[in-house]
């Protein structure tokens, strides 16, 4: 077998196993993306014919048996790729150990000569992502930051309603959380999620998140950016905090009116969408489409109440089953939530039309009344003959007479 120089291009291979999904936030004109998952790679976890020997290794720094044995040996977990697509790690001393063994693998399989097999060429392209994510690889110091976040310690508002109001468990380990201070400063694999103009970050797999943070001189970019940011990051680790928990082997399941739909539910973040296909064409999804999963959560909000709805997703995601929501509802597809939110919708606007229209005619009777009242003559009480009732105004001498006994001693009734 024989096996040439891997390059960057063997990511784009590897993506081909890939959906990349991004989405964006129009938050004063700021965008962010959304989660990639993982189709068909999770075949792979019943392919064991990793190679006896890998021969062709160039300056690795590792032996030709070492290397073998060190990709042999991993794979020999059954959860070797779960490993790899949803890195569990709790102390920065896994992580760093993780680290270590994952970048030998890429820095033995990156020497091979020839065509890797799909095996290999899986490992090759997720320990990349790991390497990246987890310890920078690819970007200089300064132009980089690692936030590593604990979902059952986070004070995140989208991440404490997940877990302390619906009170679905947080997954164990860390979310790596990478920030960017530049398209340029960003590596390739995480570069190709940044595309387009306005987006902020990006959910990758399971636990990777990427956030470009350039560093603002002007003040009100600065404000902007700080009103921005938080919903952008509140976002992605909702993706995060449902992904890790489903793992590599459910989370690509969700449908996107699920995933987005909650993700814009727990951070109030509304947008537009695209996507990156396997052969990395990018093809756009209306912004009508990514309101559509607002307008849903809202709409099933409505009709089951939050603390109920809250339970639904619990459940849903406990047993990897978003149609519990649909059969909440007695309906069977994505179709028939969007045509009842959508009548929801009109119902609930032409109520708020009737509700104002009411409103404006209320308020126009009191106006009406209350300029009949300044405009009627003031009363009095006659203290002679104690009439009580309007005065005759006698504008000669600017007072006013008692029309029963033309008397001008009188009080002003209230």
């Amino acid at each position: 077998m024989s096996f040439i120089q891997t390059s960057h291009n063997i990511v784009s291979m590897a993506l081909a196993l890939l959906v990349l999904v991004i989405h964006q936030i129009p938050l004063l004109g700021v965008y962010s993306t959304d989660n990639i998952p993982v189709r068909d790679i999770v075949a792979l976890t019943k392919t064991h014919q990793m190679a006896k020997q890998l021969p062709g290794i160039v300056d690795s720094g590792q032996s030709e048996d070492e290397c073998s044995q060190n990709i042999k040996l991993f794979t020999s977990s059954d959860d070797w790729l779960e490993q790899l697509i949803n890195p569990i790690l709790t102390t920065k001393s896994q992580l760093q150990q993780k680290l270590q063994i994952f970048t030998q693998m890429y820095d033995c399989l990156e020497r091979y000569s020839g065509k890797l097999p799909t095996d290999l060429e899986t490992i090759h392209s997720l320990t990349q992502y790991f390497i990246v994510f987890a310890g920078g690889y690819q970007t200089q110091v300064n132009n980089s930051s690692l936030s590593l976040i604990s979902l059952s310690l986070s004070d995140d508002p989208a991440v404490v309603q997940i877990r302390d109001e619906a009170n679905i468990k947080p997954p164990d380990g860390y979310i790596y959380v990478r920030f960017y201070s530049s398209k340029q400063a960003m590596p390739d694999i995480v570069k190709t999620a940044f595309s387009r103009e306005g987006i902020a970050g990006v959910t990758i797999f399971t636990r990777y998140i990427a956030v470009l943070s350039p560093i603002e001189s002007d003040w009100q970019q600065q404000a902007l950016q700080s009103q921005t940011m938080p919903k952008t990051i509140s976002h992605e680790l909702v993706h995060a905090y449902l992904n890790s928990i489903l793992g590599s082997k459910s989370f690509t399941i969700l449908p996107k009116w699920y995933s987005e739909g909650t993700a814009i539910y727990f951070s109030k973040s509304v947008g537009s969408n695209v996507s990156i296909a396997p052969d990395l064409t990018i093809r756009t999804i209306s912004p009508e489409d990514y309101k559509q999963y607002d307008l849903n959560f809202r709409y099933l909000e409505a009709r089951f109440g939050r603390k109920h709805l809250l339970a639904l997703i619990k459940e849903s995601v406990e047993k990897s089953s978003p149609a519990i929501l649909l059969k909440e509802l007695n309906i069977s597809n994505e179709q028939e939530l969007e045509s009842n939110a959508r009548s929801w919708e009109i119902q609930q606007t032409n109520f708020a039309a009737g509700v104002g229209t009411a409103i404006v005619l209320l308020i126009t009777l009191l106006v009406v009344l209350g300029i009949k009242k300044l405009m009627r003559p003031p009363e009095y009480q006659c203290l002679t003959c104690g009439y009580e009732g309007v005065f005759i105004y006698n504008s000669p001498d600017g007072d006013y007479d008692c029309p029963n006994c033309h008397s001008r001693s009188y009080a002003r009734l209230k």
